[in-house]
This record gives C-alpha cells, structure tokens and sequence, in this order.
C-alpha cells in the first residue's frame, strides 16, 4: 500500500506537481485510508488544544462539526465520508462527460489527499479558540473591576471564523481542481469548474 506522507505538506502549496507526480502511483482505497489519518490527527491536533483550555468548541469545523464530542465525532465523520466519495464520484462523472481520461479510483484518491486542508482548519481552530479563551479570561477579570468589556471583539472573532471557513473552501476547492487536472487529463479552467461543482452538488444533495 503506497502511502505518501511526505507529500501532505506539498500538496497544501503545490498540488498540480504533487498529484503529477503520484499520478498512476495510488488508488481510490490508499487516498481513502491517507483521508482516515488526516482526519485522526486532525481531531488529536485540536483535541490536544482544546483540551488544554477545556473547550470542544471549533470555530472553522474540520468534519466533526462544531463541538468535538463522541455524538458529533460520529454524525459528522460519517458525513465527511459521504461528502468526499460523493463529490469525488460527482467530479469523476462530470470529467469524462467533457472528455477526462482518468478513473474514479484516482479521483478519489487525488479528493482524499486534497483533504489535509483539514489539518490546516484543526490548528486555525485550535488557534481561535486560544484566542477566545484568552479574551474571555481578560473579560472577566473586568466584569470583577466593574469595568464592561469590549462586545465588539466577540464580533470580530466571529467575522474572523467566517473569513477562514471561506478561505479553505477556496483552498479546499483549488487543490482539487488541479487533482482532477492530473487524473483526467483536463484544462485547468475545466477542473476548477468541476471541482467547483461537485463541492457544491455534494453540500446540497
């Protein structure tokens, strides 16, 4: 079994030369178990964070929801699951109808790695969540000065989550694109559709 964890990183900032070069070297089944260990240590990252300041709340959600708990782990991975099989086979219909040469099996592979922008939103949230936990202490101790806090900083937390929860869509969106550029054999404009398309169908549907 062809794990490439070394390109994990890789795949964040240059994923048209990355999946250029696993292209042929791994299957739907590889990317699916690469996607189960994104996604272990991804809840293990924001665990290790949120537990040391005692929150489960997750500002920008990486697959298990809002709230790291074993009733969420399990609704909202079996969710993820669906979303990456379904929009990987959504993408791969799509791709040969406008004349793709690639498979499902790759597709799914090239979808499963592109999701280590999971482990980007783990740390984005564990990060936000150090802020707002920060902040709250700092809130606090001015309630017991009788001094107000500042309600505007709430706010520009929240605008903060939902500015980051765009940008990984975004990004979420560009390394799969160039995921189904390599495996189908397509232009680049075409695979920013298609990815574009599957994302959306697969959230609706």
């Amino acid at each position: 079994m062809a794990l490439y964890f070394k390109m994990l990183p890789k795949i964040l900032f240059a994923p048209a030369s990355s999946f250029e070069e696993m292209k042929g070297n791994v299957t739907g089944r590889e990317g699916f178990v690469m996607f189960l260990f994104i996604s272990v240590i991804s809840m293990l990252t924001f665990g290790i964070i949120g537990g040391s300041i005692d929150t489960a709340f997750m500002a920008v959600p990486f697959g298990f929801g809002n709230l790291l708990n074993g009733a969420n782990t399990i609704v909202f991975f079996t969710q993820e699951v669906l979303l990456l099989v379904f929009s990987a086979w959504i993408a791969n219909k799509i791709a040969i109808k406008v004349g793709g040469s690639g498979d499902f099996s790759e597709t799914l592979a090239f979808f499963s790695y592109a999701r280590i922008v999971n482990f980007a939103k783990a740390v984005v949230s564990g990060i936000i969540a150090v802020w707002i936990y920060l902040y709250s202490l700092n809130a606090i101790e001015l309630l017991s000065k009788g001094i107000e806090p500042a309600l505007e900083t709430f706010k520009t937390m929240a605008a903060v989550s939902k500015l980051f929860i765009f940008v990984f869509i975004v990004w979420l969106i560009w390394i799969q694109a160039e995921g189904i550029v390599a495996a189908h054999n397509v232009k680049k404009s075409r695979g920013i559709l298609i990815s574009a398309i599957s994302f959306i169908l697969s959230i609706i549907l």
